[in-house]
């Protein structure tokens, strides 16, 4: 008879002192500073003149070419093989939840109840919904188009971030809550604020929450056809769904984070004409161009989850119940021994689907449920603006990789004529 050998139970190494002081030098402590829910621009841009990013890459790389299994680095297990990873995000939200203490702190601030902070029945119950009513996208492709292409079509000629992520956060209410919210700068500027705030990992809901919930509740009261407010109003909810929270999310998912994203890759098909060409004429070129720049520089750098049950890996290494768990997207992304062309801009890789190991989005059943609104507000976007000719004044991108491991998104200026 014979019997099966299980390895024997060890716990995750510490990474050495040198590494463990890289990663937190060039990784956790830049994060931090930069913020985690709002940027700071003076920060964003004292990261990129230090080229922490870069560096940073450089040594997980490293480090994972030394050792590829996961090393604890303070608190945290730092994950370095992107198999790890894939098997942490595709993971049961049961074992691995996706509100570390951090992240739950800061977003708690301004939207306690969203799906992202949930777990067990509550965390399910808030999935179905927000699932059931992104399902409506489809039919509201039309609508999205064409508000994207009023509000693009409003933007002044010398254009940079501030009248670029206000267009979006105009696409963003009206999107969501209909034109009749379009004029409420006020929801959003308190939106800004809160999250702002949230950098300080406050363990309260922000004094504004109230205010900015009754608003919200006001537009939903309100909900006009085409909308995803209309369909919030025909969508079954459960005693712990709590709509507005969800509402939260979406705003400033497509407000702030899209318009960051978009641009970014606006910046760079102002400087690769073919490319350009080829979005304004293919939807789902400009779409992998979003993709791709979303790839290179990820608006999340960082996803961070942590067990809820002990977990024990394949070769014995045992996470106990309350593990964080880190996953560098920055780092993943830009590995150049696992990803091909890895600082490249190539919008190709993604017409077949989504390329292994790249997680911006997310991935398995935590993956973010509002891709395809974000791709599709994103690609309109784009291919509204480079119906008018395009200019970039700043940056310079190089037309050769590499490409830079850091894109100022609050330094770009374009021009629109």
């Amino acid at each position: 008879m014979s019997t099966t050998t299980l390895p024997a139970r060890t716990v995750v190494p510490r990474a050495a002192l040198p590494d463990a002081l890289a990663v937190g030098a060039l990784v956790l402590a830049p994060n931090l500073a930069q913020g985690l829910f709002a940027r700071r621009p003076a920060m964003v841009r004292v990261a990129a003149a230090a080229g922490v990013d870069v560096a940073a890459v450089r040594h997980l790389s490293a480090m994972a070419r030394r050792n590829p299994r996961p090393v604890r680095v303070g608190g945290t297990v730092l994950l370095l093989d992107p198999r790890d990873a894939d098997r942490v995000l595709e993971g049961p939200v049961d074992v691995y939840a996706g509100d570390p203490d951090p992240k739950r702190r800061g977003m708690a601030h301004f939207q306690p109840g969203a799906v992202t902070i949930s777990r067990g029945e509550a965390w399910r119950e808030r999935r179905r919904f927000t699932d059931a009513v992104l399902a409506s996208v489809p039919a509201i492709v039309p609508r999205v188009a064409e508000c994207v292409a009023q509000e693009v079509a409003r933007l002044p000629a010398v254009t940079g971030w501030r009248p670029w992520n206000r267009a979006f956060q105009r696409i963003a209410r009206r999107v969501v809550l209909g034109d009749e919210a379009a004029g409420d700068d006020a929801l959003s500027v308190t939106l800004g604020r809160m999250m702002a705030e949230a950098n300080r990992l406050p363990r309260r809901p922000s004094r504004r929450l109230p205010a900015f919930r009754a608003s919200v509740e006001g537009h939903l009261e309100r909900a006009e056809p085409v909308s995803l407010a209309a369909a919030i109003a025909d969508t079954p909810a459960g005693p712990d769904t709590e709509p507005g929270a969800q509402v939260t999310h979406w705003l400033f998912a497509l407000g702030d984070t899209l318009a960051a994203n978009a641009l970014r890759a606006l910046a760079v098909l102002g400087q690769r004409p073919g490319d350009a060409e080829r979005a304004l004429a293919d939807a789902d070129h400009a779409a992998a161009c979003l993709q791709e720049t979303m790839r290179l520089w990820p608006t999340t750098p960082m996803l961070s989850k942590q067990t809820r049950a002990e977990v024990v890996r394949d070769d014995g290494t045992v996470l106990p119940a309350g593990t964080r768990i880190l996953v560098v997207n920055t780092f993943f992304h830009r590995d150049p021994p696992r990803v091909p062309d890895a600082d490249a801009f190539v919008p190709g890789r993604w017409l077949d689907g989504p390329p292994p190991g790249v997680n911006h989005f997310s991935r398995g059943p935590q993956r973010c449920a509002g891709v395809d609104l974000a791709l599709l507000t994103g690609r309109e976007a784009l291919r509204a603006a480079l119906m008018r000719t395009l200019t970039i004044r700043t940056p310079r991108l190089p037309a050769q990789p590499p490409m830079p491991h850091a894109l100022d998104y609050f330094r770009i200026e374009a021009v629109l004529a």
